[in-house]
């Protein structure tokens, strides 16, 4: 309607259930109209907006039934007739393709129809799991499974996978080098739309920003071998319930909070079941949301104690009644919504979730202090927003404001999630674990038999092992430390053991690199024995990563230009400059080039992470194959070749020897001059009185915004040296072309001044 009043390129995206629906109507008046429009048809073969229902394009319907299938294309080509309309019909999986030919069709006049032909990656992933369970059916386990993978070491945070895909199969770790992308092994469809991405900018065209992507394939030659601890799970005891539920008229009711696909529905059906097998009368309402996006799905039901319960004989219906057969039941009023602050329980599998349970702000409070108890989930389910790096939250904060709005002396909280994957091989068994502790601590009024019946007329394929779920947040209840987290290292003390264990197994002169090692760390903590703890840690650690990257010197350098900071500081200031010059001063040294991001990609350390995350019993027979995306550069002269290949992992350990290429003329010249620059601050910042010290940790931290690979790494250094030097050079005023994006203020933010978007 708006076409005949705008000059503007007009594109309208639609699903080929919304085509069959009403869309082919639409398409049809344009074409009578001669609008410029494009239409893009997301045919997917389902509808899968509102719950995958079929449409007059598939074959086969919800009941199995085969039927004729009408295709869209030869529709649109009839409706086309005699008008010149462009009619395209390709797969957006081949991505350069796809964009060359939708910028060429949007820019052109009149109407055009592309048609993106690629099945639906729920119903595609759904078809590849249901032959995956029947393969493990028949041989007992699973003997091949790729998974996407990303390295969080070789991860610069720069969030363009991020923000190209959004999708939420990526998540955001915490690591000992802040905060980084990794895969999340639940969410991930392994389609590797996130390895695909590509970046155009003043630097480069169309280039991989990124090497931390890689596909690794776990090869099994055995049924898995049983790894949890005996627990017994046969011998747990009946809880004291806290809701007794024995009074005529009595309500009990249940908050359950969660994103699409944590399983809300499943366990909201599980606990329907088990309260009509208790004999209460149950009213529940649902919230759905986008499963494959992270919507917000809340459940909310409601046990009822009828009148005739309280006899001990069951209820009666009208029907018998009339007939003389017994009492007529009392049937209290109730809704399935719960009225506010009126919950029992809140479950809140995904934290962010349960806590709009106790914000007035909401469209519902259901939790109140005096009322409701709660079992919190502590995993981070990332946001989008959380994931593009515009808003964060912190799941101890959250858990704290639920308990503040709780009983606390029946509430629970631990990050269930990871036990689930750590110890079951999946996130999603979470809902039926968090169940289970809520159960046990007795906030659940029904039998485990109520509860066990339900699991199994629920989940029908799978019901032993969410069983195995259940007893196990029993057990959780029970003793908190049933299943104790792996042993990390969490002092510097602790970090220098592990690490010259490693040193001493993965070098060739493993003992003298080791006892070198030792002695830059012990000799650098003698001459800054008042850094605070955490320091030391983050200083041992940069100490080993400069040794790995080239040799004790370096390492020793390194160490001397932090002593000359520190020796300048307060520890009335927690030497905030010396932190920053650890952290920043190794992130400039150790330049991720191609040698020490085939060391990254190889190292002992990562072998160890993937063994356990993707549960790898070697003495078991299994293996890990991979195959890294990476984009090796090399300059020779003028000219610039890049190289888009698939390495192996003996491949990456011959380049990660030759570290005689950064001898080369103009080897990363642009990493290697910044990081020069880098060092002469240190003598040009001043730390004497607060306002000198302010300036200084803000230029001290100028690198902790310079982050990717390259093309996106470059503009960031400029930007970022451009607003130190003015900044340093006389008072405070940036560069005309720095001013622009910070706004015009004199201290501005380097994050303002440098965190421009990148053109795509």
């Amino acid at each position: 309607g708006i076409d005949p009043f705008i000059t503007n390129k007009q594109i309208v995206f639609m699903g080929d259930g919304t085509f069959f629906h009403s869309g082919a109507i639409a398409i049809s008046n344009a074409i009578k109209a001669s609008q410029d429009l494009t239409f893009i048809i997301l045919e997917n073969k389902t509808t899968a907006m509102t719950g995958h229902q079929d449409h007059a394009g598939q074959e086969e319907d919800a009941f199995g039934n085969h039927h004729y299938i009408q295709d869209i294309e030869q529709i649109v080509r009839g409706m086309a007739g005699t008008s010149p309309v462009t009619i395209v019909k390709l797969s957006p999986a081949d991505r350069s393709t796809y964009r060359r030919i939708l910028e060429k069709t949007i820019l052109s006049d009149g109407v055009k129809i592309i048609i993106a032909d690629k099945e639906c990656g729920i119903t595609y992933n759904r078809s590849v799991l249901k032959q995956e369970r029947k393969t493990i059916k028949e041989k007992g386990y699973l003997p091949k499974k790729t998974h996407m993978n990303v390295t969080p070491e070789v991860c610069e945070h720069c969030l363009e996978c991020t923000k190209q895909t959004a999708c939420p199969g990526l998540t955001t770790v915490d690591t000992d080098y802040g905060r980084k992308i990794d895969t999340d092994l639940t969410w991930c469809v392994n389609d590797g739309a996130c390895e695909r991405v590509r970046v155009t900018n003043e630097a480069a065209v169309d280039v991989k920003p990124c090497p931390s992507f890689e596909q690794v394939t776990i090869v099994r030659k055995k049924r898995r071998r049983y790894l949890l601890p005996h627990m017994a799970l046969d011998k747990l005891p009946e809880p004291t319930r806290v809701h007794a539920m024995d009074k005529p008229g009595e309500a009990w009711r249940v908050h359950m909070a969660g994103v699409g696909g944590m399983g809300i529905g499943v366990v909201g059906a599980i606990l329907v079941r088990a309260g009509h097998k208790q004999g209460y009368r149950v009213v529940f309402a649902d919230k759905k949301g986008l499963a494959i996006r992270n919507g917000g799905v809340y459940s909310q039901i409601t046990f009822v104690n009828e009148e005739s319960r309280s006899t001990g004989a069951p209820p009666v219906s009208d029907s018998e009644n009339e007939h003389g057969r017994g009492a007529r039941a009392t049937s209290y009023p109730t809704t399935g919504h719960i009225p506010y602050g009126r919950a029992d329980l809140l479950l809140a599998v995904d934290v962010l979730e349960g806590t709009r349970a106790i914000d007035p702000r909401e469209q519902f409070r259901v939790a109140s202090k005096e009322r409701t108890c709660s079992v919190v989930n502590l995993h981070k389910q990332p946001t989008v927003y959380t994931l593009l790096g515009k808003s964060d939250f912190d799941p101890e904060k959250l858990k704290d404001e639920i308990f503040a709005h709780s009983r606390e002396e029946y509430s629970y909280a631990k990050n269930l999630s990871k036990l689930c994957e750590e110890r079951l091989g999946s996130k999603q068994y979470v809902n039926i674990m968090i169940m289970g502790v809520a159960y046990q601590l007795g906030l659940i009024p029904v039998s485990a038999h109520s509860i066990a019946w339900a699991i199994k007329d629920t989940i029908r394929r799978d019901h032993r092992k969410n069983l195995k779920a259940f007893n196990i947040g029993r057990k959780l209840a029970l003793e908190p430390r049933a299943l104790p987290n792996r042993p990390a290292a969490v002092t510097w003390e602790q970090l220098v053991t592990s690490k010259t264990r490693i040193l001493r197994k993965s070098k060739l002169l493993g003992r003298a690199w080791a006892a070198r090692y030792e002695q830059l760390v012990h000799g650098a903590i003698k001459h800054m024995k008042n850094l605070p703890e955490e320091l030391k840690y983050d200083l041992a650690l940069r100490i080993y990563d400069l040794m790995q990257y080239q040799d004790h010197k370096l390492a020793r350098r390194y160490v001397k230009l932090v002593q000359h900071v520190y020796h300048r500081d307060f520890a009335g200031r927690g030497f905030a400059a010396t932190a920053a010059v650890i952290w920043n001063l190794a992130k400039v040294t150790l330049i991720k080039d191609e040698p020490y991001v085939a060391y990254l990609l190889t190292r002992y350390e990562k072998k160890v992470r993937d063994i356990a995350k993707y549960g790898v019993d070697e003495s078991n027979g299994d293996r890990i194959v991979y195959r890294h995306h990476t984009n090796p550069e090399f300059n020779i002269g003028p000219w610039r070749l890049r190289f888009r290949i698939s390495t192996t992992d003996w491949q990456l350990r011959l380049v990660s020897k030759m570290k005689w290429w950064r001898r080369l003329p103009g080897w990363h010249r642009r990493e290697v001059a910044f990081r020069d620059w880098y060092e002469g601050l240190l003598d040009r910042v001043r730390l004497e009185s607060d306002e000198s010290y302010a300036q200084a940790l803000e230029v001290l931290r100028c690198p902790e915004q310079v982050s990717g690979y390259r093309e996106i790494r470059y503009p960031k250094q400029e930007k970022a040296r451009a607003y130190v030097e003015s900044l340093l050079g006389g008072g405070g005023e940036p560069t005309p072309a720095v001013k622009e994006t910070t706004g015009g203020g004199g201290r501005g933010s380097i994050l303002d001044a440098i965190a421009t978007p990148t053109r795509v």
